[in-house]
């Protein structure tokens, strides 16, 4: 199993985002969009720190399920103030 598939075993178990795994990585999301795809690998020099905060996303508790959680159900935030 290659890291791609590693992390979107991972990321799909914890059920994150790309954009959410690829926050916690400290990473663009379009890296996590070619790694899990297989398109590139990271760079080797990056592994060890890549390794240490996989590690970190694979301990993370799964978000919420409440409507209000948008930036972890999603990756993002929501723009307008939730109604009262």
């Amino acid at each position: 199993m290659n890291f791609g598939q590693e992390l979107r075993r991972i990321r799909e178990s914890r059920k994150l985002s790309q954009r959410a795994a690829a926050a916690i990585l400290g990473v663009s999301y379009g890296s996590v969009q070619k790694w899990e795809r297989g398109a590139r690998e990271p760079e080797p020099l990056s592994l060890p720190e890549l390794t240490k905060r996989l590690e970190k996303l694979s301990k993370a508790r799964p978000p919420k399920a409440d409507a209000d959680n948008w930036e972890a159900r999603y990756g993002w935030r929501r723009r307008f103030p939730a109604a009262a």
